[in-house]
């Protein structure tokens, strides 16, 4: 028979019915804020997240990798983690696994079409910019290191807006599916 050890709803969560592993505390704080839609306020679920972490790795669950003090340590199980039989531990409740209320996710989407536009505005602008600078480039070709530098900046500053909307509408794309 297993040993069966009670162990933090938060985490039961996460590493028994998500079977994270090789995580870092950060990617686990993301994890249940997000995907569990954890209630808890961010400060607090950092906390409770690193005790609860600590706690494992004191108690040879977990193993550590990487440098000390560092935002690379990453957390794997080990092999007793697989020998023992988790149950998980309501302390506090937290409220897990809830539905995503669906004027919530019309906000969500909202505020990301909303972000959407604005960044394709300030798009239009800087490929007006880049324009402008190339065709000032060809009337004075005597300035062209400092035009050239300024058509180098636009073109980044595009690309950068293209990723951003490239993601918005994948994002939003989802409202969609949903």
């Amino acid at each position: 028979m297993k040993l069966e050890i009670p162990l933090n709803e938060l985490m039961y969560n996460l590493l028994i019915n998500l079977e994270l592993d090789g995580f870092s505390t950060v990617e686990l704080r993301h994890i249940a804020y997000k995907k569990l839609h954890c209630q808890l306020g961010v400060e607090e679920l950092r906390q409770q997240i690193y005790r609860q972490v600590y706690l494992l790795t004191e108690r040879g669950l977990l193993r550590k990798e990487g440098k000390k003090a560092s935002r690379n340590i990453r957390y794997y199980k080990t092999t007793l983690f697989s020998e023992v039989c988790f149950v998980p531990k309501n302390r506090t409740s937290i409220p897990f696994f809830e539905s995503v209320d669906k004027e919530e996710a019309e906000c969500f989407f909202t505020k990301l079409q909303e972000d959407k536009s604005v960044c394709e505005d300030k798009y239009k602008v800087l490929l007006s910019e880049a324009e402008e600078f190339q065709r000032l480039l060809s009337l004075y070709p005597t300035k062209g290191a400092i035009l050239k530098s300024l058509h180098k900046d636009a073109l980044e500053q595009l690309t950068e807006l293209k990723g951003k909307i490239n993601a918005l509408t994948k994002v939003t794309a989802m409202e969609v599916m949903n």
